[in-house]
């Protein structure tokens, strides 16, 4: 099957539990054997990381680092002393403890 949207897909990834995230510029989909949803729109994602716990972690350009609170709404990673607004973000990893590289 093949599923499209009118917005283009940034990244497309498939996490360990067989979830497939696709990254747009105006939304982030989940699409699983339940179905397709629509997690949030408005906002462009970039990159999707998952951590050695399982987490996921999402790119957004200019707005940070976030992840999926337990009633999927976003929550931003806050890092003293850094402005996300001015960069474009296009990959993440999470090195080891609170370090991460982003580019």
């Amino acid at each position: 099957q093949l599923v499209s949207y009118r917005d283009e897909g940034l990244y497309i990834f498939q996490d360990s539990r067989a979830n497939i995230w696709v990254c747009g510029q105006r939304y982030l989909l989940r699409i699983n054997a339940q179905g397709e949803k629509i997690i949030t729109e408005g906002q462009a994602f970039r990159y999707v990381f998952e951590d050695k716990q399982n987490k996921l972690w999402f790119a957004l350009p200019s707005k940070g680092i976030a992840f999926l609170n337990d009633k999927e709404e976003l929550e931003f990673l806050k890092i003293p002393y850094f402005n996300f607004r001015t960069w474009f973000i296009s990959n993440i990893r999470k090195l080891n403890n609170d370090q991460w590289l982003v580019c």
